[in-house]
């Protein structure tokens, strides 16, 4: 019971501190200088920041642009903008894309995964079809947390998918095969 006592207490301690900071001065002026990418630097510095400035969609976009452009570490600061407004009822299209658009299946995954229940998968299913990648569809089904992210009927899809994908060449090629034995058997007979 003291324990918990305590806690609450310097829990409220910590929140009384981050109240009188963010409503100070000096702070909302040296936070009113920083860029999109010292605002990213800022954030992505913790996997889950304690505090993290309030965003409309149109800045965290601004942010998630930044961090795209970071270099390196592009990926791993993508996925904690997303890691850390998770409940801020943000749209992380621009994050799906940036990661279906470098076929970076880890990532994915682990964004889907934590997104699960408060994303559309299926349209994120289906930009990943889109991308008519056999090797990128074929590694997401091949992570480890597929079968515990998305349902039996995504998993399918893309099953379904890359099973086209595999088998397209073998049906060119007997269609290109059928064309050329007609057109022979045609010149033959005519």
């Amino acid at each position: 019971v003291v324990d918990d006592i305590q806690n609450d207490f310097l829990t409220l301690k910590y929140d009384k501190i981050c109240d009188l900071l963010y409503s100070n001065d000096v702070y909302i002026n040296l936070v009113n200088q920083m860029n999109d990418n010292d605002i990213m630097l800022m954030i992505t510095d913790y996997i889950s920041a304690p505090k993290v400035p309030d965003l409309n969609q149109e800045a965290f976009d601004k942010i998630v642009d930044a961090a795209i452009n970071s270099g390196d570490d592009s990926r791993e600061n993508c996925w904690r903008l997303a890691f850390n407004y998770e409940y801020y009822n943000l749209n992380f299209d621009k994050i799906i894309d940036y990661y279906i658009s470098i076929r970076d299946v880890w990532y994915l995954v682990e964004l889907m995964h934590f997104l699960q229940d408060d994303y559309d998968l299926d349209g994120i299913i289906e930009k990943v079809i889109e991308t008519k990648d056999k090797d990128f569809i074929k590694g997401l089904l091949n992570d480890n947390f597929i079968d515990s992210t998305l349902g039996a009927l995504q998993i399918e899809k893309l099953k379904e998918q890359l099973w086209i994908l595999r088998n397209n060449n073998i049906l060119f090629y007997i269609l290109i095969n059928f064309i050329v034995y007609l057109r022979w058997f045609l010149y033959r007979w005519t």
